[in-house]
């Protein structure tokens, strides 16, 4: 399923994971870029787990990385405090809470009971993970609201990804 942007917001909750922002940091600005109008338009919010920025702050600092991947940390926590300041980003959680993961994971059972989601993410483990929600039993959207899972390219345009392993999914 194609996601054009200018309906990506009056449609769905769109929540961001830090394996995006450090893997393809240059796609994620563009992304943003290219989101701010319609964010604005709609009133919309990019949701980011607390975890995930903490997790920027550690790769940034962690000297044992590659200096690449410490910069492009440095600069997806650039980007999300610009977003943040003009009010086009949501932090969710605290410090308290667990691993970045668990966190989206909790938020994409919140969210998609009420609205359509969008997790951007360039890991295969929780988009397959991600991708499951849809399929509970005890916890479901009363109103056929889903759980879309997406990859950002080097444009910032919306891709799809492709999962780990659908099997994951017990049922």
């Amino acid at each position: 399923m194609n996601i054009d942007i200018k309906t990506l917001y009056k449609n769905a909750v769109v929540v961001i994971d830090t394996c995006c922002l450090v893997e393809n940091i240059k796609g994620c600005q563009k992304f943003f870029i290219n989101s701010v109008p319609y964010l604005k338009e709609t009133g919309s919010r990019i949701q980011i787990a607390y975890k995930c920025i903490q997790e920027l702050y550690k790769i940034r600092n962690d000297v044992s990385l590659p200096e690449i991947k410490r910069k492009s940390a440095e600069e997806a926590i650039e980007a999300i405090n610009i977003m943040a300041n003009e009010g086009l980003l949501d932090v969710r959680g605290q410090e308290s809470d667990s691993f970045g993961d668990s966190i989206i994971l909790q938020n994409l059972i919140r969210y998609f009971v009420r609205y359509n989601v969008v997790l951007i993410t360039q890991d295969r483990g929780l988009a397959s993970d991600a991708q499951c929600i849809n399929n509970f039993i005890s916890v479901k959207s009363r109103k056929r609201k889903k759980i879309i899972v997406k990859n950002l390219d080097r444009n910032g345009d919306i891709i799809d990804i492709i999962p780990k392993k659908k099997e994951n999914c017990v049922w």
